[in-house]
């Protein structure tokens, strides 16, 4: 059976609250109405060429990207992390001592992470939108039918080794696909004031005040909507690779 097609089991902390799955793309205006993160079925989505061309044997499979960078003729400079943006740096409105922007062509970048390279092992393209340098990658990711009724504002890519997102949120609604690999993923329901309150979310971390409504590890195979406002963060460990969709649905919808 193919791993990607079996039935969505989120990986949930005891005592947090519990995800719907499998939701239709004709139920997602109900959770997106309603504000509330939900894993989509997958079945609709599982026959993307993003699913099937982009990984390979557990790591980034470079000879297909690299075909995509012949066909449209460039080797884009993208944007890369080098360093862990930990929790207790972000809430300071700094980063943490070792953390590093700096940029390398796509292809560099995707060698370096799977082959190891050592003083570029932990690299992280985040956010960042590929299809706009390379817009041949944008027949990987449709049709979405989840998208059909939207706007979409625009698709970020997301590869890298032991990577970190801190707490942060979506001015619009976020569809995210896991392509390789996992990252565990805590969501706080929208409030006045940042959810994790004055308290660290290091050895200080008050879970009275920090505790997320939801936590999920998300596979590939497992799709995420969540709904703007809603703040989260995303951890992995290991090599992984995403894809997201911001987006807003027609009015009409």
């Amino acid at each position: 059976m193919d791993r990607r097609l079996r039935p969505l089991f989120p990986s949930l902390r005891r005592g947090i609250q519990t995800l719907a799955t499998g939701i239709t793309p004709a139920q997602l205006p109900t959770y997106y109405n309603a504000s509330k993160p939900c894993l989509l079925d997958f079945s609709s989505l599982h026959k993307l060429k993003a699913n099937e061309k982009w990984a390979t044997d557990g790591r980034i499979n470079n000879e297909y990207f690299e075909s995509i960078i012949t066909k449209d003729g460039v080797d884009p400079a993208v944007g890369v992390e080098k360093g862990r943006m930990d929790r207790d740096a972000v809430e300071s409105g700094g980063e943490s001592s070792d953390f590093q922007r700096f940029e390398m062509p796509l292809s560099f970048f995707l060698q370096c992470i799977n082959h190891e390279v050592p003083q570029f092992r932990d690299l992280y393209l985040a956010q960042t939108y590929l299809t706009d340098s390379l817009p041949s990658l944008k027949d990987d990711l449709s049709p979405n039918p989840f998208l059909e009724n939207a706007s979409v504002e625009a698709i970020g890519f997301w590869i890298g080794r032991n990577t970190f997102t801190p707490p942060h949120y979506d001015p619009s609604g976020n569809i995210y696909m896991m392509v390789l690999g996992s990252k565990k993923v805590r969501l706080w329901k929208p409030q006045e004031k940042n959810p994790l309150g004055t308290a660290k979310l290091g050895s200080n971390f008050n879970f009275q005040t920090g505790k997320p409504d939801y936590e999920v590890t998300l596979e590939p195979g497992q799709v995420l909507f969540t709904p703007q406002g809603w703040f989260h963060e995303l951890e992995s460990k290991g090599l992984s690779a995403a894809v997201n969709w911001w987006f807003r649905l027609n009015s009409s919808t």
